[in-house]
């Protein structure tokens, strides 16, 4: 049995469900006697304490969901927050848009807002929650995170998340690019010093270009000083201006977001080159304007509507349940797109599977 026993552990030792449990410790009337006398006798056995903060939270608390989203013009987000408004508005709530710019402190920026507004409960849109163990434990209200990132040596008991491995989704990317002949494999990263998902996407660039046998890696980082967000098509198009006027030899291109890949397209044009045909170029995340782009931008999908609904779930089950943090690990797909072509002249089976994917309408997004 874990510690502290939660209504879960006693709605396992009970053979009920959790909210039966939940409805039998707050002495609800439309429980069986026999039922509430049992799951009683079973928090006593258990040694189950009420979390008396906790519930005196939920009573004076309005009801609304706070939503942070990370970054001040950062759009990827918009599907997220459609989906969320559907999910909290069948649950009687409403929802509190905060938005914050990259250099806050999530946590500390979450704690003062909702002390002040008194959300039923918070997610986190992106953004980077990196505090002490001590700290997170103190955070009072239930949360998620949504395509965010915490310290891998925090208890992952502590708190609920749902994401990509972005890792992992990263060197699929690149593996795409080897597989179809390309060794010279330009990255438009984020900072140096980012420890968030810009650090993991650079990690699964370098773990394929190793698996590859592949030993320069040709990385062009968005400076620590730079006031133009990362993820935005303007510091694309300045990476990747850099990287022709310093005259990188590479046949790819992959941008650590679609709107990062973009601004590299529009400075590759400028410079008098093609893509495709002169450059290949791959993005990150799946954005709706890749598919309207021309060329066709090949990207890794992020399952938004997916991501949003679990998030939304895990979150009422915490607030009206009481149920443990919970983390899931969602994967993403590969779009094809136009924007990369390859390398050789014998079609393999990498682009013959491409060319289905770009000539079949249901490969397409809508």
């Amino acid at each position: 049995m874990s510690y502290p026993v939660t209504i879960k552990d006693i709605a396992k030792f009970c053979n009920v469900g959790v909210s039966t449990v939940s409805r039998a410790l707050n002495k609800h009337s439309d429980v069986n006697p026999n039922t509430r006398n049992k799951i009683t006798a079973a928090a006593i056995e258990l040694g189950y304490i009420p979390n008396n903060n906790a519930r005196n939270l939920r009573k004076t608390a309005n009801k609304s969901i706070m939503v942070i989203v990370k970054g001040i013009r950062n759009s990827f987000f918009n599907r997220f927050i459609h989906v969320l408004v559907e999910e909290i508005d069948k649950k009687g709530y409403s929802l509190l848009l905060e938005v914050t710019d990259e250099t806050k402190n999530d946590l500390q920026f979450a704690i003062t807002t909702a002390n002040e507004k008194k959300p039923a409960g918070i997610i986190f849109l992106g953004g980077n929650i990196f505090h002490s163990e001590k700290e997170i434990k103190s955070f009072q209200f239930p949360f998620v995170l949504c395509s965010g990132q915490m310290p891998s040596d925090i208890d992952k008991s502590l708190y609920s998340a749902v994401s990509l491995d972005d890792r992992e989704e990263s060197r699929k990317i690149t593996n795409y690019l080897i597989q179809m002949g390309h060794k010279k494999i330009a990255l438009l990263a984020a900072d140096i010093n980012d420890i968030g998902v810009g650090k993991l996407r650079l990690e699964g660039y370098l773990d394929a270009l190793t698996q590859a046998g592949i030993k320069t890696p040709i990385i062009n980082y968005t400076p620590n000083e730079e006031t133009i967000p990362t993820f935005s098509m303007e510091n694309g198009y300045i990476r990747m201006k850099e990287l022709l006027e310093k005259k990188h030899d590479f046949t790819a291109v992959y941008a650590l977001s679609d709107t990062i890949a973009i601004g590299a397209c529009r400075a590759l044009f400028d410079h008098g080159l093609c893509v495709p045909v002169d450059v290949s170029v791959i993005g990150f995340d799946g954005r709706d304007i890749c598919n309207y782009y021309s060329p066709r931008l090949a990207t890794l999908i992020q399952p938004a509507d997916d991501m949003a609904r679990n998030s939304a779930e895990i979150l009422f089950e915490q607030i009206e349940q009481q149920s443990s943090h919970k983390i899931i690990t969602l994967n993403g797909i590969l779009e094809y797109g136009e924007s990369v072509r390859p390398l050789y002249n014998k079609i393999s089976k990498a682009t013959s599977q491409t060319q289905k994917l770009n000539k079949n309408p249901k490969n397409k997004l809508k």
